[in-house]
């Protein structure tokens, strides 16, 4: 799961190739936004690596946002930074055409995309990894740290003895739920040498998180990193040709960051009767959503997705425990996908390009690293004096870079206590039902 990417912001330009794509259609009129200045934008193909600044994707800005059938996209760029260009602000209704997004692309062409598949919350990250984790985010449609003390589907999988595991590089945002193992979170290093092993020792399922520093997709980052990623993540699986008969490779993004999608979201089922900062009874922006696997046909899918349908699939497959209304009433993710009767012989690996040219490195933090700084730093604080054992070096950052490594040390702390069968907060009850 990557970060802050639309639908027709990402993957709309296929269309031009594919038809069956709900996307951008070359053989029509471009669709427009307006900024309150008298200028309009059209949606036009783009290829820009670099997107700053980051536009904006609280939940206020996105009911902006969708506001007259999505026509105020750029209106909420403009208002959120009066001193952008021009061409800056026309970067809110760009999309990337057909192969320029060379790992993506290739993949969405070869198997399966999803034209409906929409972010869980009409808001930023955390409620909407939440819902991929778990189901809900307990009435919080914001980034603010509460405690998410709802059953997620680690726990549900651990109760279901079933194998798992979480792979990242850095900062992780599975720390914000209190009932995952950190004995079963690795670093990506571990996932390849996973992926060369017997596919029988391999984790039934696993949840793989980007470098939120680097190759995460949240603008201002570099899209050939977060390309980079997708590739690796691929290439390790194909090349182990049991592994890769025996797998479903989901590739998705939490929630659109700001970037604009024509398709106005349909009504939800709310997940429970919280409702702190939201009623969750809208679907967010559509997002990019790739299934693959050597079983599944080329084609474009047309169910209704949201984050909570990979969460429904699980928990018929494997008679998973409850994780709210939302879940139960999903579509399965594999709900209207064609397979097939045997292996298809397919693209073996995508080539690792990047682009030409330095990769440029913003100096600040995201809105996610931010968010993650914080979460590393209120588990830190609650950890026992004998478990706070991080460098010195890490104690006082003074810069956005010592920040984001000092988290990371600190998350470190906090797993390694936690893997002690710790726990820093009393876990809500389990149903099983």
């Amino acid at each position: 799961m990557l970060e802050n990417r639309s639908f027709d912001h990402f993957v709309g330009g296929l269309q031009a190739t594919f038809p069956s794509v709900d996307g951008v259609d070359p053989n029509k009129p471009a669709r427009v936004n307006y900024d309150g200045h008298g200028y309009t934008y059209k949606q036009v193909p783009t290829v820009t690596a670099v997107v700053d600044p980051d536009p904006m994707h609280e939940l206020d800005d996105v009911l902006e946002q969708l506001g007259g059938n999505n026509a105020q996209f750029v209106l909420n760029y403009a208002q959120s930074y009066p001193n952008t260009s021009r061409a800056q602000r026309q970067e809110v209704m760009g999309y990337h055409p057909h192969a320029s997004l060379p790992a993506l692309h290739q993949l969405a062409s070869i198997y399966a995309l999803c034209n409906y598949y929409y972010a869980s919350v009409p808001g930023p990250t955390w409620p909407n990894r939440l819902f991929a984790t778990s189901g809900t985010s307990k009435g919080y449609a914001s980034n603010h740290y509460h405690i998410y003390d709802q059953p997620s589907v680690f726990r549900r999988l651990s109760e279901a003895q079933r194998y798992w595991r979480v792979y990242r590089d850095g900062p992780a945002f599975v720390w914000l739920l209190p009932d995952v193992d950190t004995q079963n979170i690795w670093p990506m290093s571990r996932f390849i040498k996973d992926a060369k092993g017997a596919a029988s020792d391999f984790p039934e399922f696993a949840f793989i998180e980007p470098d939120y520093s680097k190759n995460d997709d949240h603008p201002p980052h570099d899209v050939s990193e977060g390309q980079q990623l997708v590739a690796r993540v691929y290439n390790a699986i194909r090349a182990n040709q049991a592994l890769w008969e025996s797998t479903l490779l989901v590739i998705t993004y939490d929630e659109h960051g700001g970037f604009y999608d024509h398709r106005s979201p349909p009504a939800a089922t709310p997940p429970d009767a919280r409702k702190n900062e939201y009623t969750f009874d809208r679907y967010g922006v559509r997002v990019p959503c790739a299934l693959i696997s050597p079983w599944i046909k080329q084609q474009i899918v047309n169910t209704t997705f949201d984050h909570t349908s990979l969460l429904r699939y699980l928990q018929v497959k494997w008679g998973l425990g409850s994780m709210g209304s939302r879940v139960a009433k999903a579509n399965s993710i594999l709900a209207g996908v064609k397979v097939t009767t045997r292996v298809r012989q397919t693209r073996q690996t995508l080539a690792m390009t990047r682009r030409s040219g330095p990769v440029r490195r913003r100096h600040g933090l995201t809105e996610t690293q931010r968010s993650l700084v914080i979460l590393a730093d209120a588990l830190y604080s609650r950890l026992p004096a004998s478990a706070k054992k991080v460098p010195k070096t890490y104690l006082k950052p003074t810069t956005p870079q010592q920040e984001w490594r000092t988290a990371e040390m600190r998350g470190r702390a906090y797993e390694k206590y936690a893997a002690g069968g710790k726990r820093l907060f009393p876990l809500s009850r389990s149903r099983r039902s």
